[in-house]
């Protein structure tokens, strides 16, 4: 089987990956009481936590406040635990790489699904906030943002699960470098607030265009049109890499973990 096919063989194993992830959040909370909705709790804090400080600090409405920060954690939470957990995806596969000839492609997808279960309960935390701010949600544009940050989160997953099955050593420095970008990311401040040489940290920053396709139409409004061509550009080239790299390398990843 070729590079191309074994590719297109794990992408259409999608009942596996899916209930790899469903396996994996079962095993997490096993045992748990209230399960993956510590997560909810934990995001709910944060919010409330930072939303009080944060909206008093810049002398911002907490109305509109509030369900910005909601949406840019909301979206965060998923962005973040899917590179952070990429980098282990490989390796906590080690068993089924080694007994069977499982196309390597299936663990980064399974993270990423992963996750959007997780996402899936954390949403509720954004539906309570947009509730108590009277905020409207504009659902349509997100029918094509949505999957288009996924897609981007996808190769984004492949390229640092490889690349840390390699290296091992750039897991510890990728999850320090998510936690860099979660403070120049326009998260717990409004990208309005910047300018001048500042405004790079929103330009430059692929992570905010990524949050900003997604978040505005919770908040109502339309995505910024330069936002969605930088993603859609991402997309193209991200999944290009990740299928070159794939063909290169997904025959070693069994010798590298």
């Amino acid at each position: 089987m070729t590079g191309l096919q074994t590719i297109a063989d794990g992408m259409r194993r999608w009942r596996f990956w899916t209930f790899l992830a469903w396996q994996d959040i079962k095993q997490r909370y096993r045992g748990s009481v209230i399960g993956p909705f510590w997560t909810v709790g934990h995001l709910a804090l944060t919010i409330a936590g930072i939303g009080f400080l944060y909206s008093g600090l810049m002398n911002i409405s907490q109305d509109g406040y509030f369900p910005f920060l909601a949406a840019g954690l909301l979206f965060w939470f998923l962005i973040s635990s899917t590179v952070v957990d990429a980098t282990n995806a490989f390796p906590q596969a080690g068993s089924i790489l080694r007994q069977s000839s499982v196309p390597p492609i299936i663990f980064p997808l399974r993270i990423v699904v992963r996750n959007l279960i997780v996402f899936g309960h954390n949403m509720f935390v954004f539906v309570v906030v947009a509730v108590i701010f009277g905020t409207t949600p504009d659902p349509l544009p997100l029918l094509f943002t949505f999957p288009l940050l996924l897609v981007n989160l996808a190769w984004l997953s492949i390229l640092v699960a490889l690349m840390s099955a390699r290296y091992r050593d750039l897991g510890q420095l990728i999850s320090q470098l998510m936690g860099f970008f979660l403070f120049v990311t326009p998260i717990f401040w409004v990208p309005s607030a910047v300018s001048g040489f500042r405004s790079a940290y929103v330009l430059y920053n692929p992570f905010a265009h990524f949050l900003e396709i997604v978040r505005a139409p919770l908040m109502g409004e339309a995505p910024a049109g330069i936002s969605i061509v930088v993603c859609s550009a991402l997309a193209v080239i991200g999944w290009a890499v990740a299928i070159f790299a794939l063909i290169r390398h997904q025959r070693k990843v069994v010798f590298w973990i």
